[in-house]
């Protein structure tokens, strides 16, 4: 199996990391890079190189255009968000399926011709929310469709984590998650959670948000949004609420769903979920806490071969990845 990586910063070579472990000796590796840097980056630690080309045996492609030369047969976009849609057009274009990292984009342009060349075309397209993985996420996913505790009364999802420390090995404000213009802001930086609430309920019936650039963080966007939705099924109502931000030092990541008999908490942090009955005592407690965090994204690769080798949707797909950016940029337009 041929791939072709637009973009090698952290993202993409943990990519190509799991897709050549998955794929073996049959993977044919070859890069776009408009940054030729020698950076080896893993777990949020990066060391200097020769060549990054030798390092990961991929051979490197001077232009997008005579990328398409070597045929290959999926595409990975992994450079900025702002930067996504042109070379993914030009993929799809090429009959090449696609996966395609969080967020989709950075704004919905361009973003309806895709989908339609995908469709035309019958390609594989996946996006990377790899928190659909996650088994606290698949456990509250699970808890909701059997409604065993009763109707959803209301659902509260935070998460909290300081964006200087993300990416130690680099100046924080020159990232793309700093920079409005590179598709930056927690909302599209941490669009997961936006992801998880769009699989759960579709889209909200109505939203209030407030938040923006509030901390003294170097950005030029968002770094912290505080969010309530209302979503409306049958004659019933109910609030789903969303805070997120890149300013807060004590990262935290978390979930509370209350239904009509139970309440579950999830930690991501700690990995466990709890149920607790109407008398406050816990029912159910699960703990992952051997789960190792490349596992998510081990899951999501095993996903997207899987579905280009036998040509089926994959769980997260281009519909999904236009929720999740819609969502965000409705939540933008209210700031």
């Amino acid at each position: 199996m041929r791939a072709l990586f637009v973009g090698l910063g952290s993202i993409g070579q943990r990519h190509l990391i799991n897709f050549k472990h998955l794929v073996g000796n049959k993977a044919e590796i070859f890069a776009y890079r408009q940054t030729n840097h020698n950076l080896i980056i893993r777990e949020g630690k990066a060391k200097t190189c020769r060549s990054l080309a030798q390092y990961y045996g991929f051979q490197t492609c001077p232009s997008l255009s005579e990328a398409f030369n070597v045929y290959p047969d999926v595409v990975f976009i992994t450079n900025p968000s702002a930067y996504h849609l042109a070379p993914a057009i030009k993929a799809a274009s090429h009959g090449c399926h696609l996966f395609i990292e969080k967020p989709l984009s950075h704004s919905l342009k361009g973003v309806t011709s895709l989908q339609n060349i995908i469709h035309r075309k019958k390609l594989v397209v996946m996006v990377g929310y790899q928190t659909r993985f996650h088994p606290c996420y698949q456990f509250l996913e699970k808890m909701i469709s059997r409604k065993r505790y009763g109707r959803l009364l209301s659902a509260d999802f935070e998460w909290g984590t300081y964006l200087p420390a993300h990416h130690p090995y680099e100046d924080y404000r020159k990232g793309y998650a700093a920079l409005n213009k590179l598709g930056g802001g927690v909302l599209l930086g941490l669009s997961h959670e936006l992801d998880m609430i769009c699989n759960l309920w579709g889209q909200p019936d109505e939203l209030f948000a407030v938040g923006g650039q509030l901390s003294p963080l170097s950005m030029d966007t968002e770094d912290t949004v505080s969010v309530l939705m209302k979503y409306r099924r049958h004659s019933q109502s109910f609030p789903v609420s969303l805070f997120l931000s890149y300013a807060q030092t004590k990262e935290t990541r978390r979930f509370k769903v209350q239904m009509a008999r139970a309440t579950i908490l999830g930690d991501f942090m700690e990995n466990t979920v709890q149920v607790f009955d109407q008398k406050g005592n816990v029912i159910i407690f699960e703990s992952f806490i051997e789960f190792d965090r490349n596992e998510l994204f081990i899951s999501e690769m095993k996903e997207f071969v899987k579905a280009v080798k036998i040509k089926r949707k994959p769980l997260v797909d281009i519909d999904d990845g236009i929720e999740s950016l819609k969502l965000a940029l409705r939540i933008k337009k209210k700031l």
